[in-house]
């Protein structure tokens, strides 16, 4: 078994999600393969240096980097030359993400002419999904007499529970006798899952062209808390390991701002 083998492996036991496993694989990959010696004798400094040269095309693929390497060093390399903590990552820019219209959104969703494509974009928003948590849903996890969807290892490795509406419920049943999913609530064409492009693709397609399933769970939580939904249940709701997380929602939020006297 080669290096990339045993760090995935590692990586898979230690619960990361599939779509990580896969991101780290690749950058670990690239370091290697720009290193002409063997991986026990790589140093510090040789990392350092790695992650200084680099040109990154966002934060977030610094991140993904940084990440990739420090679990290496971590989990493969085991070397106390190796001070992983001290490779510092970036601040993330603090950008408000985009949230579309809540009554446009529900109006553009309904009018929706393909009923699975439907069904994803209904789910997507009601549900405030993260885009593997829409991809992975499971016919079983459906709970029509409780009246709410199983979210299964969502982000952390954490189940939770989400409600769902009669009208959501009678779109899935229609989709169901329609398109007879078989395990995985949405298949695609060739794949027993549907694909997280497809999906974002859909978002753009029919609601918005900067979207994303990710811009419709940014929708959602927003509009929750506009109508009056505490912070502390809207992160219970989506997920979150801390509250700190869903304060976001009070920047982008319309609720407190609107209630300022502003003059004129």
């Amino acid at each position: 078994m080669n290096t990339l083998e045993v760090f995935k492996k590692k990586l898979n036991n230690r619960n990361y999600s599939a779509r990580t496993i896969k991101t780290y694989v690749f950058y670990l990959s690239r370091f290697l393969k720009s290193q002409n010696k063997s991986p026990s004798h790589i140093t510090f400094a040789e990392i350092t240096k790695y992650l200084l040269d680099q040109s990154y095309t966002s934060t977030s693929q610094q991140n993904q980097i940084i990440g990739s390497l420090k679990l290496y060093a971590k989990y493969m390399l085991n070397r106390s030359n190796i001070h992983i903590d001290k490779i510092e990552r970036p601040k993330r820019a603090k950008k408000l993400p985009l949230v579309l219209d809540g009554v446009e959104t529900e109006k553009k969703i309904k009018a929706i002419k393909n009923l699975k494509h439907r069904c994803i974009l209904t789910i997507s928003y009601s549900g405030a999904l993260r885009i593997s948590e829409l991809l992975n849903l499971k016919l079983k996890d459906i709970d029509r007499n409780r009246m709410v969807i199983k979210i299964n290892l969502g982000k952390g490795s954490k189940d939770r529970i989400i409600p769902i509406n009669l009208n959501t419920l009678r779109l899935l049943e229609q989709y169901y006798r329609k398109y007879k999913p078989v395990d995985y609530l949405f298949n695609g064409q060739k794949t027993i899952k549907y694909t997280s492009s497809s999906c974002n693709k859909l978002v753009k397609k029919h609601l918005h062209p900067d979207a994303s399933i990710h811009t419709l769970r940014h929708t959602c939580a927003t509009h929750l808390h506009e109508k009056g939904v505490d912070i502390a249940t809207i992160s219970r709701f989506l997920g979150h390991s801390s509250v700190k997380t869903t304060m976001v929602y009070l920047r982008i939020s319309t609720k407190v701002i609107q209630r300022l006297p502003i003059p004129m």
